[in-house]
């Protein structure tokens, strides 16, 4: 091995080099979604065999070209959730991340587990990003009945 040669420290790499990263790919998931107009997320909340819980967000897109359109699918956050999981939280986690990700106005649909506390809290966020030409109440309330929107895991 050259001499030269300093190998790079844990330390810069966990401190330094993975966060570069990490922006680096979410800028460019960003400059992804800025030209969509609708956005469909997919959200759940799971532990590890440690209980540690984690709230992962993925969104999903079809972009158009010429050979026609293609699926596409960003995960946006996976976050150690701690704290209780109540709806109130989760809505505000995910209300986080829709505004770092600029989204809010765009996301019409998101799926989930069946779980109370994802239903209630995704209640909440869709009647506040709602269209105002649709009675919300009507629209969450579809929103929740329907299996292809919110499947219940089986």
């Amino acid at each position: 091995m050259d001499e030269r040669y300093t190998p790079i420290s844990r330390t810069t790499i966990t401190s330094k080099a993975i966060p570069q990263l990490v922006m680096r790919v979410k800028e460019c998931i960003k400059s992804s979604l800025v030209d969509q107009k609708s956005i469909s997320l997919t959200a759940d909340i799971w532990s590890d065999r440690t209980m540690r819980s984690y709230l992962g967000v993925t969104a999903h897109v079809l972009n158009s070209s010429s050979s026609g359109y293609t699926l596409k699918a960003y995960l946006l956050e996976c976050w150690r959730f701690k704290g209780r999981h109540s709806s109130e939280n989760i809505s505000a986690a995910f209300d986080e991340i829709l505004d770092d990700y600029n989204i809010s106005e765009k996301v019409h649909f998101i799926i989930t587990d069946n779980a109370a506390n994802m239903k209630k809290a995704f209640k909440v966020i869709m009647a506040d990003h709602s269209d105002d030409s649709e009675d919300e109440e009507d629209m969450v309330g579809e929103l929740l009945d329907t299996d292809f929107l919110l499947g219940s895991r089986q």
